[in-house]
């Protein structure tokens, strides 16, 4: 069989016959490398074609033990190797051009999803921003509704932020808001999120995988322990420009609403948990205001005005 002519040189559009499902996979954010591997396996007929990764250093010998009689060929981006196209069967020519084609592919889904970092990351602190809380929270309410299980929101923020920036300067509040996010993403689980709001105002999204309970149970126990949890982290947060000085601790105050025992929808959700948070500051500072479905705050029957988030 002659060697293919590299796809890249005459367009993408040229690859597979299913180019519209690579696309798709990058703007979704599917798996990219697994898509473009069947479509791969598609164009040449057969199964036998497979993406591995790199030996790792001290595998080499056991590796190349391993692929005796496969042919390979390195899968090179601009950033380094994404891996190793094996067969079998499949001419070493072939091999070779369809992983310059695949290595495009992959590079083009990397600059997405770095875009995508930068569109729905804070640059200052590498949480989430707003428009990633705005988006992601819809889909996770819907999903939590279909499975029956509730979804936690806890609104927060640093106490007398606006003295750290006053006395110690805006790169010590700074600061104080990189390392408050450090301490929150430690405390919490892998499926839920931190955003940052603007200024120094949080949100934490957690997803809970707790079954539902009744409207009388208020927040499920492991997310309220997470919670507090939150709170002594940041509160024994330790900064020595401040401990130096004297300062007193970095605290928070927050509110936490839960969905879909206490608000109908996401900007429901987010509104009772914000008034939570500043009865939080009314109430002293340094905690955390927890509600049920019969609390006064507006949760179950109560609705945010028009202008508010």
């Amino acid at each position: 069989m002659p060697p293919f002519s590299r796809p890249a040189a005459k367009g993408i559009t040229e690859g597979p016959p299913n180019d519209l499902t690579l696309v798709r996979a990058v703007i979704e954010g599917d798996n990219l490398r697994a898509v473009a591997l069947h479509a791969l396996q598609h164009q040449l007929g057969t199964i036998d074609v497979r993406l591995v990764p790199e030996a790792r250093p001290g595998e080499e010998e056991a590796i190349a033990r391993e692929r005796i009689g496969l042919r390979q060929v390195h899968v090179i981006g601009r950033h380094g190797s994404f891996g190793v196209l094996l067969s079998k069967t499949i001419e070493q020519a072939t091999l070779e051009a369809w992983a310059l084609w695949l290595a495009e592919w992959i590079d083009l889904d990397e600059a997405h999803r770095n875009l995508r970092r930068l569109a729905w990351a804070d640059e200052l602190t590498g949480a989430g921003n707003r428009r990633a809380l705005l988006e992601l929270l819809p889909s996770t309410l819907a999903k939590a509704l279909q499975d029956r299980r509730p979804v936690s929101l806890m609104y927060l923020d640093i106490d007398n932020f606006k003295q750290y920036n006053e006395r110690f300067g805006h790169a010590t509040g700074d600061e104080v808001l990189r390392e408050s996010v450090e301490v929150l993403r430690s405390c919490i689980r892998a499926g839920d999120h931190v955003f940052r709001m603007g200024g120094d105002e949080f949100v934490i999204l957690f997803c809970d995988p707790n079954p539902p309970r009744n409207g009388g149970g208020g927040v499920p126990e492991d997310v309220e322990v997470i919670a507090e949890r939150c709170r002594k982290a940041v509160r024994e947060l330790q900064l020595p420009l401040l401990a130096s000085s004297g300062s007193s601790a970095i605290t928070m105050s927050a509110g936490f609403a839960l969905y879909p025992w206490e608000a109908s929808d996401g900007e429901h959700l987010l509104w009772l948990a914000d008034q939570r948070a500043l009865r939080a500051k009314l109430d002293g500072k340094d905690t955390i205001v927890f509600g049920s479905p019969s609390s006064s705050d507006g949760g179950a029957n109560g609705a945010p005005p028009k202008d508010s988030h």
